[in-house]
């Protein structure tokens, strides 16, 4: 499984569905999944005030998912922004047991992310603190790469990087330092 993370608004979905209709991999968003599991919906405004609950429903829904076999691309990601709207990171615990072979934080300029944001009508459409949340965002997937062990690219969200990773094979890319 490949962790594919990025703030709300960086591009995960774009990127995603791309790579299912090139590489034939299937991408899974992880609020789907806590959706799915938890019978709840993922608020609009992007505040999660159980974050903890919401991972133990993520990693059940991940297990199942491996139990059926084959290669996927999990969506997600490493902060969120918790009920007292502070940017707060997912237990190194959770990525653990995730354990993925690798992880791709999709970045963005901080203006087009808080642009879409706003678009989509989301709360996060401040520069500073979009700017701050991706920091954060980064930051601890890069950690949480290097205490796994596993590789960890950094991909800034353009056409011309978007068709690089649409031309290269993900799964390649997993044994590249």
């Amino acid at each position: 499984m490949i962790f594919m993370a990025g703030i709300h608004g960086a591009g995960k979905t774009t990127i995603g569905k791309k790579l299912e209709e090139k590489w034939n991999i299937r991408c899974v968003a992880a609020s789907a999944l806590i959706e799915a599991a938890s019978d709840q919906v993922m608020p609009g405004n992007k505040v999660i005030n159980s974050i903890e609950e919401n991972q133990e429903f993520l990693l059940r829904e991940v297990s199942k998912l491996r139990n059926y076999g084959g290669q996927f691309i999990l969506e997600g990601h490493f902060c969120l922004i918790n009920g007292m709207c502070e940017i707060e990171s997912i237990s190194l615990d959770v990525f653990e047991k995730l354990n993925p072979e690798m992880i791709v934080i999709i970045s963005a300029h901080p203006e087009s992310i808080a642009r879409r944001n706003k678009d989509k009508g989301l709360l996060l459409s401040n520069v500073e603190f979009v700017d701050r949340f991706q920091r954060a965002e980064i930051g601890y997937g890069e950690e949480v790469g290097r205490y796994l062990g596993v590789p960890c690219h950094i991909v800034e969200n353009d056409e011309k990087n978007q068709d690089a990773l649409l031309k290269e094979d993900l799964w390649r890319l997993s044994s590249y330092r």
